[in-house]
């Protein structure tokens, strides 16, 4: 996505035959010159780098199931607000598991589940509701790692390992946004306990995390999308291209 919108400005640009202003932010680049360099090569541009490190209190669970996750959250304190965000890698987990919560009547919060299934009126609603309420749950995929407004949340549960270390960086960092540290409950699902990788793949991304030890990725190697904007243009032309057949004859 990220070299598409580079090339929508580009051609935006084009159009209006001036320069547009362009402002970025981003918690998990670690080259920012690097990558605005891909982004803007012929305009110059000012770098406004603000590190902040928060301690990230975290614990790691094996072997669990959704009765060990309610048995979880049973103790958690129940005399102050409590706000959690549980991700999980399918909208089918979410769903799974926010049913279970759903119908678990010691589980006084208001439950949602968030996820791309969900039309977008649907999810601005869970945002908003989950946004507002005291106590509540929300258990989601990807779709709420970027920077929703969704309130403060107390505790980040992870059901399953991130995919990458970007993706566990947002995840976490939605937590305790108010506060120097955050809370995060890392859970190897039953069917993923006895998989070494997993829980050493858990424990490198917290290292990785707390060192601030981020690879730098040049982001060269993304030009397959030119393709795309060139059928993108074409088809936007009416009239401007011949069918294939034509060629095939």
């Amino acid at each position: 996505r990220g070299l598409q919108l580079a090339i929508e400005i580009s051609r935006l640009e084009k159009l209006l035959a001036r320069n547009v202003q362009v402002v970025a932010s981003s918690a998990t680049v670690s080259s920012p010159s690097a990558v605005w360099q891909f982004f803007r090569p012929q305009h110059e541009f000012t770098l406004a780098n603000q590190p902040r490190h928060r301690e990230i209190r975290s614990q790691i669970r094996i072997g669990y199931d959704h009765a060990d996750l309610i048995k979880l959250l049973e103790r958690l304190p129940t005399d102050i607000p409590l706000k959690i965000l549980i991700f999980g890698d399918t909208k089918r987990e979410c769903d799974a598991i926010a049913l279970k919560l759903q119908e678990t009547e010691s589980i006084s919060s208001d439950i949602f589940s968030h996820h791309a299934s969900l039309s977008p009126e649907m999810r601005l609603t869970v945002e908003k509701n989950f946004s507002e309420k005291p106590n509540a749950i929300c258990v989601a995929t990807s779709t709420l790692e970027l920077g929703i407004d969704i309130g403060d949340i107390n505790l980040i549960i992870l059901w399953g390992k991130a995919r990458n270390w970007q993706s566990f960086m947002q995840r976490i960092g939605r937590g305790n946004r108010r506060s120097k540290f955050v809370e995060v409950i890392c859970i190897l699902p039953n069917d993923l306990s006895n998989s070494f990788s997993e829980l050493f793949g858990f424990q490198s991304l917290l290292n990785q995390v707390e060192q601030a030890e981020f690879p730098a990725q040049e982001p060269f190697e993304l030009f397959g999308v030119v393709c795309q904007q060139i059928c993108v243009t074409v088809s936007t032309k009416e009239a401007g291209f011949l069918p294939l057949k034509f060629f095939a004859e």
